[in-house]
């Protein structure tokens, strides 16, 4: 019985791979080709990300618009932000935004960090790991969203290299 539901399911699963696979493909494709734009990154796809993305956007300015850590769930609310995210013209990755390597990118054009996940210990987690990778870089720039005071010592105390991080405390 395992063998035939196996036998049914697997093109199926197959299918889906496959279709998730050409996702990532055209977000990558999306985003080589925002080389000479100006890049806002966001770490998580939430309703504060989504509202600061449409403000940044109704700018005008060629601006490319990254959210990282996004995953299609089976909620009403998760498809909201990925249709608001899509009508702003969002890249939309999987990945973490530790692991995208954003070093291809015009060193004209600066590059903004928006750490802006829930979770403060992943946000102060996730700028080391950016600045940590990215030191040497002058045109890159950090808000990371916290409100606790352990983050705020230890971003204070770090050396943050080139890299320019601004505590944002959404509370003050």
């Amino acid at each position: 019985i395992f063998a035939a539901i196996m036998f049914v399911a697997a093109p199926f699963m197959t299918f889906g791979f496959v279709l998730s696979f050409f996702k990532n493909i055209e977000a990558y494709k999306s985003f080589y080709m925002s080389y000479f734009s100006e890049m806002y990154v966001f770490s998580e796809l939430n309703e504060q990300s989504v509202a600061l993305a449409k403000s940044l956007k109704k700018n005008g300015r060629k601006r490319s618009i990254v959210f990282t850590d996004v995953f299609e769930v089976e909620d009403e609310q998760s498809y909201e932000l990925i249709a608001q995210a899509r009508e702003v013209g969002a890249i939309l990755f999987k990945k973490d935004i530790s692991v995208i390597n954003f070093a291809f990118h015009s060193k004209q054009k600066k590059i903004v960090f928006f750490i802006i996940g829930k979770d403060d210990n992943e946000n102060v987690k996730q700028t080391f790991s950016l600045v940590k990778r990215y030191s040497e870089c002058e045109h890159i720039s950090a808000y990371v969203f916290t409100t606790s005071v352990n983050s705020e010592l230890t971003l204070g105390k770090s050396g943050m290299g080139k890299v320019k991080v601004r505590r944002i405390n959404e509370v003050q």
